[in-house]
């Protein structure tokens, strides 16, 4: 529960420094979702475990990113947006045609 809350906290929609675009993904990866692998080496019964996890996976990767609207940041029209936005990328984007095409076409 406190890592549910946590992460609804923490995970800031695209305000993240290093990782802007899908930053909450990565995150997610590696902090809050490897303590439940955990479960599978403990001696409890399929069910509780499948249950836990079930659970977890529903609100890391249902619940929590749908109402905070985290998932919109995986769409064309988010990067695009994101790509003009940054100074830095806008160079590198408009540096030359297959950078462009990289950046905006794909």
């Amino acid at each position: 529960a406190m890592m549910g809350w946590d992460f609804w906290k923490l995970s800031t929609s695209g305000g993240e420094i290093t990782f802007p675009v899908g930053g909450w993904i990565i995150n997610q990866a590696f902090f809050y979702l490897p303590p439940f692998m955990s479960l599978l080496f403990m001696n409890l019964p399929v069910s509780i475990t499948v249950e836990i996890v079930s659970i977890a996976m529903l609100v890391y990767l249902v619940i929590i990113p749908v109402v905070k609207g985290d998932w919109s940041q995986l769409s064309p029209e988010y990067i695009r947006n994101h790509i003009s936005e940054v100074t830095y990328l806008r160079k590198v984007c408009f540096a030359s045609p297959s950078n462009y095409e990289a950046c905006y076409e794909s």
